[in-house]
């Protein structure tokens, strides 16, 4: 009997082939991981950012009940102590944070987690001001109006252009975004009653048109 033999040849895989393969399987590897830790950052520095505002406007109510049953925002310092409208009025907005420090109790909860170009200040005074915050500050909030915005990320733009440090006035018909900076494409809000809220672009701008304001001045720092 004749054996017969398959013409078919067998092909294996090079030692060099093999360490081609290894390596990119372990490449692939490596930025999936750090894609994934990219996103997992992402997610916890945002969900810090809600935790800092909601800290905020905690202190804000506190500040409030104990003061003037009112925000600071809506006082003048010569008619109340501790009121601030003089200086949101201009733009400054640390003021508000500086009369509730006792309130806040740190400096720490100022500013954003994803905010790369900011440090919180080591204490409320000498080295406070408004480059140690990443929140604007709502001029016109008050009590009265639930939903005016209190606070919030201060990465605005008006016309896809980046606001500037100060008074900043935001209509109804404002075209307003945020930018890429944090939370792209989100940003949080903080309202009057003390909720935060993550919002993209047009959902922010419908907020601001709910506010019961016409217009919102907003404290740029």
């Amino acid at each position: 009997m004749k054996l017969s033999c398959s013409k078919q040849k067998s092909y294996a895989l090079t030692l060099m082939e093999m360490l081609v393969v290894v390596g990119l399987i372990f490449f692939l590897f490596i930025a999936l991981a750090m894609l994934s830790e990219s996103g997992m950052k992402g997610k916890a520095q945002k969900i810090g950012c809600v935790n800092n505002l909601h800290e905020i406007g905690v202190a804000f109510r506190i500040w409030g009940e104990s003061q003037s049953d009112d925000f600071q925002m809506q006082y003048y310092f010569s008619n109340r102590n501790y009121g601030v409208r003089e200086s949101v009025e201009s733009g400054i907005a640390y003021t508000s944070f500086q009369v509730m420090s006792n309130e806040l109790g740190t400096t720490k909860v100022l500013v954003c987690p994803a905010d790369n170009h900011r440090f919180a200040a080591t204490n409320f005074t000498t080295d406070f001001g408004n480059h140690r915050l990443s929140y604007f500050v709502g001029v016109d909030a008050t009590d009265s109006l639930p939903r005016s915005i209190l606070s919030g990320d201060d990465d605005f733009e008006i016309n896809a252009t980046p606001i500037r440090s100060g008074l900043v006035q935001i209509f109804t018909n404002t075209s307003i975004g945020w930018s890429n900076q944090r939370h792209a494409p989100l940003g949080n809000l903080l309202f009057s009653d003390g909720s935060v809220q993550s919002a993209n672009n047009s959902v922010c701008s419908n907020l601001i048109a709910q506010t019961g304001l016409a217009t919102n001045r907003l404290a740029i720092p």
